[in-house]
């Protein structure tokens, strides 16, 4: 089927994810705590060979103060892609964080994960 294939992320995705987002951002993979429930999305879209990913993190308590601020304003956001068994390319979100999975995302892909496919207002992006 060419259809959005909305997929639960196996612990192997969850940290390829992790570790992309991690060496993008600069910062060992230890400086994060984890992802809050429900906020890692996953999906593969058979027609183009692509997987997407949309996940959230949360910094360790032990971090700087310098790290923390990097989480905030939409840092802890990432938005991922993924061509076949390319690697990770990894989009960091902003504020407001819709308007970023809004560009990012296919359509398709946020109706799978049964997320918001307009901004309201609209002129916030």
């Amino acid at each position: 089927s060419a259809e959005v294939q909305n997929l639960a992320a196996s612990g192997a995705v969850k940290s390829e994810l992790l570790t992309a987002w991690a060496a993008a951002k600069g910062i060992p993979v230890s400086a994060v705590a984890g992802s809050p429930p429900g906020s890692i999305y996953y999906a593969y879209v058979p027609a183009t060979g692509t997987y997407w990913a949309l996940a959230d993190y949360e910094p360790a308590s032990s971090d700087s103060l310098n790290v923390q601020v990097g989480f905030q304003d939409g840092g802890s956001g990432g938005l991922f892609k993924k061509s076949g068994s390319g690697p990770w390319q990894v989009t960091f979100e902003g504020a407001p964080t819709i308007c970023d999975q809004l560009r990012f995302f296919p359509q398709a892909v946020l109706i799978a994960w049964d997320l918001p496919t307009t901004a309201t207002p609209a002129s916030i992006c």
